[in-house]
């Protein structure tokens, strides 16, 4: 697979940034107004399959693939799945409703995400997937004050692909995603690089996804063993 080199963001100020949007939606309804229900209680019934999942519930790990996904990610050798793994509430399209974002928590805490979930009719429903070989994480342009997500993803050593995507008010379709395409030939030791039909040069690829990746932010997650 090929890998483009992710620059560091931010930190601190992603951390902040982010804490002032999740302290926005759960903040309490005012006097007079309608009281909402809180994204802990909307995604509830999702976070305890997550919890018996990382805990090693066969029945929890079939009933959720993104579940699976992350357990399968995080366990072996000396890792904790119910610590590796957190949680964060974000309104990912500004619609006033929170979206659950699941991932990796550590050192680069929500880089690899596993799903992200938004709300439809009240109901938990799935957005997006990302795993060990899908590599999905959140992007923000301030410049357009948006979200989106960025994947890398392989079929094999000779295949790779580059997505960037943004929120739109469906967050189950992803109608403007743009994906860059590598492919390689061993024998032949052709490599071709394509946007959606076109082809083009490796420099104009790694430009575009240098772009993408500068966009890319840390999100905090709460670990599902605290």
């Amino acid at each position: 697979m090929k890998r483009m080199h992710m620059p560091k963001t931010a930190s601190r100020l992603a951390a902040a940034f982010f804490a002032l949007i999740l302290l926005t939606a759960a903040a309490p309804a005012r006097a007079g107004e309608a009281a909402v229900p809180s994204p802990q209680m909307a995604y509830e019934a999702v976070l305890e399959t997550y919890r018996k999942a990382l805990g090693g519930d066969e029945a929890a790990l079939e009933a959720r693939e993104g579940a699976w996904l992350a357990w399968v990610c995080v366990d072996g050798g000396d890792t904790d799945p119910l610590r590796d793994v957190g949680y964060a509430f974000i309104d990912l399209n500004a619609d006033g409703s929170p979206e659950l974002v699941i991932g990796e928590t550590g050192a680069d805490s929500g880089r690899l995400i596993f799903e992200i979930l938004t709300l439809q009719n009240g109901e938990p429903v799935t957005a997006k997937l990302g795993w060990d070989r899908y590599r999905v994480s959140l992007i923000y342009d301030p410049l357009a004050a948006r979200f989106g997500y960025y994947a890398e993803g392989s079929s094999g050593a000779a295949n790779s692909v580059f997505e960037c995507a943004w929120a739109g008010p469906d967050l189950t379709q992803w109608p403007d995603m743009l994906q860059i395409e590598f492919n390689g030939d061993f024998e032949t030791g052709e490599e071709t690089w394509t946007l959606g039909d076109a082809v083009i040069t490796e420099e104009a690829a790694a430009a575009i996804i240098g772009a993408w990746q500068r966009l890319l932010l840390p999100l905090p997650l709460h670990p599902f063993a605290e």
